[in-house]
């Protein structure tokens, strides 16, 4: 099975857009990058994808297959 990459954008300049994330049993979040306008470096988490997006912003997330 092959990762997969998520690419979510927020172009609403003054509000922040919620999203529950729901994947397929068989993929996981690994890492999720985010920027918003005025970052100078994405922020990262790691095993979560953020729950919103703020505005002007974006996210990557990269999933993996379950072991």
């Amino acid at each position: 099975m092959a990762k997969r990459i998520l690419a979510l954008v927020n172009k609403h300049p003054e509000h922040a857009q919620p999203f529950r994330l729901s994947l397929p049993g068989d993929y996981r979040v690994r890492h999720a990058l985010s920027w918003h306008d005025g970052d100078g470096a994405p922020t990262v988490r790691h095993g979560s994808a953020p729950g919103s997006l703020a505005p002007y912003s974006a996210a990557v997330v990269l999933l993996d297959p379950r072991d």
